[in-house]
């Protein structure tokens, strides 16, 4: 349900148009219809949607919450040697969707000018996107940024906000779901806190 619940979220209090040519939700819904589940060849198809016909002035939003992974990398490309991977329901006999496949999906076909914030509240979901700089706000020197060699550069001007790093897990805390409009993924869950606070701040 947090996919749905944060889609209220950014639909009802940061501009974004909760339409079906605007928006498009996949949730794991025992009577969902096929169609709207996040199955691999749902998720894939979602991101082409997402990114086709995007324009200079664009802001886009692709939000995951739900099982992350890491499988054995084959090409060297990954420092310790994992990819990261988001699990679709479907995983166990259709496959993982690997992060140098949303890089190519999501991030290389957006022009510069087009802006791309993506939420990954999953374990193992900082290198989620295959990006060349991470943020770590827990480094011993203080937080910072820092290279990833193996991250690959976009024209767009894309943000990738994760519950986890590379080599964590990410938490779900149940009972916060009871609460009206409230996520139960801990990540999601303190956004929307940080959201809360900030409207009430800056008012």
């Amino acid at each position: 349900e947090d996919a749905e619940k944060m889609k209220n979220l950014f639909c009802g209090h940061w501009g974004f148009i909760d339409s079906p040519e605007n928006t498009k939700c996949l949730i794991d819904w025992r009577d969902a219809p096929d169609s709207t589940r996040p199955t691999l060849a749902n998720i894939k198809a979602g991101m082409r949607w997402l990114v086709e016909g995007a324009m200079p002035g664009d802001s886009l939003l692709f939000f995951y919450c739900g099982h992350g992974s890491q499988q054995r990398n084959v090409d060297r490309r990954e420092k310790d040697g994992f990819d990261e991977v988001l699990v679709p329901v479907d995983g166990k006999t259709e496959g993982m969707l690997v992060d140098d496949e949303i890089n190519e999906m999501l991030v290389q076909p957006l022009p510069a000018g087009v802006r791309l914030t993506c939420f990954l509240d999953s374990c193992h979901s900082g290198g989620g996107l295959d990006l060349p700089y991470q943020w770590n706000p827990y480094m011993e020197e203080g937080a910072s940024w820092h290279l990833d060699e193996g991250g690959v550069y976009a024209d767009a001007d894309v943000i990738c906000v994760s519950a986890a790093a590379e080599d964590q897990t990410a938490k779900g805390i149940p009972r916060l779901g009871n609460r009206e409009n409230f996520p139960s993924g801990a990540f999601s869950a303190s956004w929307c806190v940080a959201c809360e606070v900030h409207e009430t701040q800056c008012k």
